[in-house]
Parts: C-alpha cells; structure tokens; sequence
C-alpha cells in the first residue's frame, strides 16, 4: 500500500515553472509555449484570466513541435481546469465540459511518453481518463482511468496519491469501495512525510501555490465530513483558518473555511443520510476549482 497522501490539494505547483513572456507577432515555438505557460499561470493564480489565451498559444506551440512534451502537459491542464472550474455535477456535465475533459486526456496522453522522467504526469492523465469516463458513462475508461492513478502512485506517490484523491472523491458515494480506498491514501494527514518546512515549495506556500497549506486542510476537512468524522473534519476546518507563518498574505478563501467549522454537523448528517441528492459538494469544483491553493 502507498504511503498516505501528503499535505497538498493541487501539486500544479510541484509540476510547473514560470517562464517569461516575449512580444513578437509570429511567436515561434519557443515564444508560443513560454507565453501559453505564462497565460496558464497568470490564469491559475487569479492574476488575470486567459484561459483562451492560454490554449491557442499552446496548442500554436504543439502545433510547432510535436515533441514538445511541457507543452502537451500544459495543454491538458488547461482543459483539466477549464472542465473542474465549469463541472458542478460530473454525471451530467454539457457536451461542452464533455469536450474539455476529452482534449485533456487527449494532451495528457500525448505528453506521458513525451515526458518519461517526469513521474508526475501519469497521475493527472489517469485523472482525465477516469473523468473522461465518467461524463461519458464510459465504464471501461473508468476502469482505466483508475488503472492508470494506481500504476501511478506506485510510481511516485507523493504526488499521485492526491491525483486519485482529487478525481474520485468528489464523484463517488462516501459507501462506495472506492470511496474508502481514498480515506486509505489520505491518511493522517499532518503526520506525513511531506513537511512544508523542508519542503516548502512542494508542501508549503512557497512555490506557485500561496496557500498551499491553508486549502489543502480545507479539502481535508471536506474529505473527513463525507467520510462521517465529524471530529476530524473539525479539526482540519479549524487549521485551516491558522495562518501558517509561510502563508502568501491573505488567504481569499478564510470565510469559507469557518462556514465549513460551522455547519461542520449538518454538513456530515447530510452525507450521511439515504439521499445522495443532498450531498454537499467537495471544494474543489466550480470556480474556486485550484483557486484554494492557489489565488493570491
């Protein structure tokens, strides 16, 4: 069994470094990816949102080179955010957020082999094929979706322990089988190998995610009420709104952390009663989707 998952909700941090942006009117393949990574990240961190901008320069980019593995990865983030920013019920997502986690793994796929010393990567594309599957209620690719996260983790699970986490947990029952395996990678969270003192960049606030830490124990505190710990959920909750000393200023998302500490009971009755209509909903989807961990 890997080793439970490490303080963090979104690793883009981990995966990713800033380039500089060049101002030319034929942007070259070079020019073309390092100005579609600074529109990602300027589009990630809430600086400013160009999205749009962001994949045509990095689909002008592949279009260039098609080895050009960082930016095939890029590529597929930026559907995989585009489809987690959009999403509020996987099960019947448009024929449009359809589309957008479709040219995810589509990117994703491309950029595995392109990108073989980078064990990071098969995570995130065993979670677009799983999510592929999903809004397709395409059984098969669900069943390798969830191949392709476990393969993954035994890989290299400091990191692709929260690509299983994040894709499935949102989308399953909390009695669902898989549901459990989740709580298994979680683990104890605080506990974990990946401390964001000595590993400030990857655990911490330090890296392209200011609040690492803040969202990640919010997600945390979601992740115990749905499993029916009230008392952990609490717990995680209350961290949440502990600034830690590396934090990144303001935290945007500090008022949603205590509505989270308040309706703490309800929110853990909810889930655990026969109607899975009324089930509260795991942040992570809709606009605050990466936003957590990493507005400024």
């Amino acid at each position: 069994m890997p080793q439970p998952a490490q303080v963090l909700v979104t690793l883009l941090a981990v995966l990713m470094v800033g380039c500089g942006e060049k101002a030319t009117s034929t942007p070259t393949p070079t020019d073309a990816a390092a100005r579609g990574e600074r529109a990602f990240f300027e589009t990630l961190s809430g600086a400013a949102d160009r999205n749009v901008e962001a994949v045509g320069l990095l689909e002008a980019a592949v279009a260039q080179n098609e080895r050009d593995g960082r930016s095939q990865f890029l590529l597929g983030m930026v559907h995989l955010l585009r489809f987690y920013r959009g999403v509020s019920d996987p099960y019947s997502a448009s024929d449009v957020l359809k589309q957008e986690i479709a040219k995810a793994q589509d990117a994703l796929d491309t950029a595995v082999p392109l990108l073989p010393k980078d064990r990071r990567v098969p995570g995130f594309r065993g979670a677009a094929t799983y999510l592929h599957g999903v809004v397709t209620h395409d059984d098969l690719r669900v069943a390798q979706g969830l191949t392709q996260m476990r393969e993954a983790i035994e890989q290299y699970s400091v990191v692709n322990t929260f690509a299983f986490i994040g894709a499935v947990a949102p989308v399953v029952d909390a009695n669902d089988p898989l549901y459990r395996e989740v709580m298994q990678y979680v683990g104890t969270p605080v506990t974990s190998g990946c401390n964001p003192f000595t590993m400030p960049e990857i655990c911490g606030n330090a890296g392209k995610a200011p609040h690492n830490i803040e969202g990640s124990l919010l997600f945390f505190g979601d992740l115990f009420a749905k499993a029916g710990d009230e008392r952990q959920a609490r717990s995680y909750y209350r961290l949440a709104q502990s600034s830690p000393p590396t934090s990144g200023g303001t935290w945007p998302f500090a008022a949603l952390a205590a509505q989270r500490l308040e309706g703490t009971a309800q929110r853990v009755a909810l889930y655990q009663d026969d109607n899975p209509a009324n089930d509260p909903k795991i942040v992570g989807y809709g606009r605050d989707a990466c936003a957590i961990c990493h507005y400024k």
